[in-house]
């Protein structure tokens, strides 16, 4: 049986926190209780040196605690966009932009692929807009997003009789890209 790391939360010094994210209070060395709120994250109580008390993100401590960040990111991401999962191996400091667009949306459960495919093109500008780490393969006639860590299928929603993905640009700006102009090789044209 392999021993977990233990360490103190930061500013919650009474409390420790081991890699699987469960919390405990020194003072009467009790397991804290998490609660799954509303949005499907586990969340928990605690009481600072001053006796304010603070709801918390188990995912959101576990970064604290055990994952270095050193560019200073603000948000931590499910990797697999799972809410519940709270691994290490699934927890990652990003930017709010990458964060979204690594998300579920409208409940869905997304394909993920290992590679692209050979004839898939960055789509990097559409309509005025720069973009970053989104594809397009004529041959699949399929988008896909790449989070540095696993490549997303798109997945289209229709809009006025056309289907159509929801992107961010670079700026974190929403925007629809019509699969008819991805068919005619409408992007990438600054």
């Amino acid at each position: 049986m392999s021993e977990y790391q233990i360490l103190p939360i930061p500013g919650f010094e009474r409390y420790t926190i081991n890699e699987d994210g469960e919390v405990f209070d020194t003072k009467d060395n009790k397991q804290i209780i998490q609660t799954l709120d509303k949005d499907g994250y586990y969340r928990i109580k605690l009481v600072d040196q001053n006796n304010k008390r603070f709801n918390k993100y188990v995912h959101r401590l576990l970064a604290e605690t055990f994952i270095p960040n050193p560019l200073n990111l603000p948000e931590v991401d499910h990797i697999l966009a799972i809410k519940t999962d709270n691994r290490l191996t699934n927890l990652r400091w990003v930017s709010r932009s990458d964060n979204q667009k690594n998300k579920n949306g409208y409940n869905d459960l997304f394909e993920f692929v290992d590679t692209l495919p050979e004839d898939a093109d960055e789509v990097e500008f559409y309509t005025g807009h720069q973009l970053q780490n989104y594809y397009y393969s004529p041959s699949l006639n399929k988008m896909y997003f790449n989070n540095g860590v696993r490549i997303r299928i798109m997945i289209p929603r229709y809009c006025r009789k056309s289907l159509i993905y929801l992107c961010l640009d670079r700026f974190n700006k929403h925007i629809q890209i019509y699969l008819t102009r991805l068919q005619k090789g409408l992007y990438n044209n600054e």
